[in-house]
């Protein structure tokens, strides 16, 4: 959900009134136990966007620092976890061990081509049991107003990820095929996936917003190929309330 919600917003604290703000919510979503999972799982989700006027900002993407306070141009550095992967979530995972959450360290880049259209960029680095696993995300987002009370964003992007990201996330290594019975594979890095998501908002009053949310993840090239990958394309969605002042 996290990385959907990214998608559809600039990753990072880019505030252009050096005021602080705070966005706080819960929500239900429906996502795969796993990418690549053909089996689904409903959860409540809490949801936090905290960007303080000093440039740092905690939210989906951990905790941020902006170098820049100029509104069209935002770059800083990042400190967040990784996803983890219980072995028990899903009966494709039978043998293949835990994957434990991991502190990751990374940076962003935003630029805005306009008030309704912007890029975004984040590199994270420590994923994985090994601790070397790395991602870069590249994103498109798109904001517009569907009518005096509701609003559009719309985001779509792609995930490159290092071999050590993949082989953790969907390598099979000789340990784990003498446990599960999955034949030895051993991806490359390359182009992880492609991304989409939208996501509708509209205010109940000043502060309470409901939002809801659709995102579809196609995984490629060896993430694609993977014996773990049951189902190429993951479709979410979720629907919540955001609380801001």
């Amino acid at each position: 959900m996290a990385a959907c919600i990214s998608s559809a917003q600039a990753q990072g604290p880019a505030k252009a009134d050096d005021q602080t703000h705070y966005n706080v919510g819960l929500g239900v979503i429906s996502h795969a136990e796993y990418l690549g999972s053909d089996e689904r799982r409903t959860q409540l989700f809490p949801y936090l966007d905290i960007a303080w006027s000093n440039g740092f900002g905690l939210g989906q993407n951990g905790l941020t620092y902006s170098l820049s306070r100029d509104p069209q141009l935002s770059y800083g550095f990042s400190l967040g976890a990784s996803s983890d992967r219980k072995e028990g979530r899903a009966k494709a995972l039978k043998g293949m061990g835990n994957i434990s959450s991991r502190a990751e360290f990374g940076g962003f880049v935003n630029y805005a081509l306009s008030p309704a259209l912007s890029l975004s960029s984040s590199v994270k680095y420590g994923s994985g049991n090994d601790r070397k696993g790395l991602v870069w995300d590249l994103g498109l987002n798109y904001a517009m107003q569907l009518a005096p009370d509701w609003q559009l964003r719309l985001g779509a992007g792609a995930t490159v990820a290092n071999a050590r990201y993949m082989q953790s996330y969907f390598g099979v290594n000789a340990a784990q095929a003498a446990s599960s019975g999955y034949a030895l594979y051993t991806p490359k890095a390359g182009l992880r996936d492609v991304h989409g998501s939208a996501m509708l908002m509209h205010p109940i009053s000043e502060s309470l917003s409901l939002v809801g949310i659709v995102s579809a993840t196609t995984l490629l090239g060896d993430a694609k190929s993977s014996p773990l990958t049951l189902k190429r394309t993951e479709l979410m969605a979720g629907v919540g309330v955001i609380y801001s002042f």
